[in-house]
């Protein structure tokens, strides 16, 4: 059998600024082609083109939430508790209708001159909307209206990281192949983050407030983060703020040395500080151990509704310790996937896996893919078990199967050959430091398997996708929660 060997570089490409936007009642679709091709392809640039959006506290008025950082499984929510001193630019969706209001603030809050609610030291904030005379339809059944926000002080905020696929996977998905998530893939808090020494991983920090369930909203922009050494050299620390609103992708770029710790400070635009914790450098030639955890995303989709979504390769030590930031190399041994380097994943020991290479029509029924991972002598494999039978079939005018798409049964294969010729002259320009092919027969130092497997490991119109799925679900599920309230 062919084996498309993938190497992705340990390096994590800043974020192209993607953000979501998804329908209230997408959670009650089942896994149709017309959800898929929503989430993964085309459709996803509509999903990432607005910010995610709330209800005030009546439902009478719509905001497009602002640009903050707040816990990836969610866009900003009036549930959740918000920094002190941050500015929230809330865009109502509709002008006229929000013409039909006028505005107060109670609490120790403003307006700045952009209409942005800027918010004070802490305490409680309620924006009010009061009805004055207006020519829009609705407004014979107006009430008033209002914005109630809880502010949480800076010298109460504590601080740690997030872990994306880990989050999501834990509350909507599924292991393939069976059994549990392992307990140990997200760090209990306050335990050091083992990271693999030389790689750079992206680390997203995640402020909390005691008492509140709910992470803590505040502005990246202005952020910036500082190292201390707590032994042997300090760690490399690079802030990435990318600007985008409902799911911020940004976060720490970390680079540390084997048997070094560092301490890791995030200081927001106000000028207060926040320990987000320690990391640690592990050698790579300590890791004893790898894991395949293969992800199935769809429980808020409806039953029988799961498919390949993502994976993270494991590595542990001697001593049991897992550890992210591994340079493993990626295969698709057996079946039929596309394999996405995506560009906010951690490190190049994370993977988003997408089942968009077959015409729906032509797709229906029960399938199997076996991923493969390896790190030296190490190699691991999960297989991803699913079926596919939408209710209903996406129009297939101007259906084409994802770029990344790869495996036995991809159509795409028939022209490999000429590809894989002229593939390989470029195999001495491939650099570590960018994502790159590695076939038997083929190397793309461009990171493409060339159009005769229509293989973009790093697809610019993808890269974004996973972000809308992940997010998309919970959003709609809150949202709809906030409406019926």
């Amino acid at each position: 059998m062919h084996a498309r060997r993938i190497r992705l570089s340990s390096r994590v490409h800043p974020s192209r600024g993607e953000s979501a936007r998804v329908s209230p009642d997408l959670q009650a679709k089942r896994t149709s082609g017309v959800v898929r091709s929503a989430v993964f392809l085309g459709i996803s640039s509509l999903l990432l083109a607005c910010p995610g959006s709330f209800l005030s506290d009546e439902g009478q008025l719509t905001f497009n939430a602002p640009t903050l950082g707040v816990d990836p499984l969610l866009t900003f929510l009036t549930t959740q508790p918000v920094a002190a001193n941050t500015q929230l630019c809330f865009t109502p969706e509709d002008e006229e209708l929000f013409a039909c209001f006028e505005q107060t603030i109670s609490g120790d809050a403003s307006l700045d001159v952009d209409g942005c609610l800027l918010l004070g030291a802490g305490g409680s904030v309620l924006w009010s909307f009061d009805i004055v005379p207006c020519d829009h339809p609705n407004s014979p059944d107006l009430v008033g209206d209002s914005i109630s926000l809880e502010v949480a002080p800076s010298a109460e905020l504590t601080g740690g990281f997030k872990y994306w696929l880990e989050s999501v996977a834990s509350l909507y998905g599924l292991p393939a192949g069976g059994g549990s998530f392992p307990a140990d893939w997200i760090p209990p808090t306050g335990a050091p983050v083992r990271l693999v020494a030389g790689q750079t991983v992206r680390l997203q920090p995640v402020l909390h407030w005691p008492g509140s369930a709910s992470a803590v909203a505040w502005n990246p922009a202005g952020a910036s983060v500082s190292v201390e050494a707590v032994t042997g050299t300090a760690a490399a620390a690079v802030w990435v703020s990318d600007g985008s609103a409902a799911a911020w992708t940004g976060g720490v770029e970390v680079t540390i040395e084997a048997d070094a710790e560092s301490r890791i400070t995030l200081t927001r635009a106000d000028g207060s500080s926040v320990d987000l914790g320690a990391v640690v450098g592990v050698a790579e030639d300590e890791l004893v151990s790898l894991e395949l955890v293969g992800l199935l995303y769809g429980e808020a989709l409806g039953p029988s509704a799961f498919f390949p979504a993502g994976a993270r390769a494991m590595s542990r030590t001697a001593a049991g310790d897992a550890v992210v930031g591994a340079p493993v190399t990626w295969a698709l041994t057996e079946g039929t996937l596309g394999l996405i380097d995506f560009d906010y994943r951690p490190s190049a020991d994370y993977l988003q896996v997408i089942d968009e290479c077959e015409l729906p029509s032509l797709h229906v029924g029960d399938h199997s893919a076996t991923l493969e991972a390896s790190l030296g002598d190490l190699s691991t494999s999960v297989t991803y078990q699913w079926e596919y039978n939408p209710t209903q079939l996406p129009d297939e005018t101007d259906w084409e199967p994802n770029e990344n798409c790869t495996g036995d049964g991809f159509q795409g294969d028939d022209d490999d050959a000429a590809d894989d010729d002229d593939a390989a002259d470029d195999d001495d320009a491939a650099d570590d430091d960018d994502a790159a092919i590695d076939d038997d027969d083929t190397t793309g130092a461009d990171g493409s398997l060339g159009p005769g497997c229509a293989c973009d490991v790093a697809a610019p119109a993808s890269s974004g996708a996973l972000a809308a799925l992940l997010i998309a679900i919970p959003v709609a599920r809150r949202r709809r929660s906030n409406a019926a309230g």
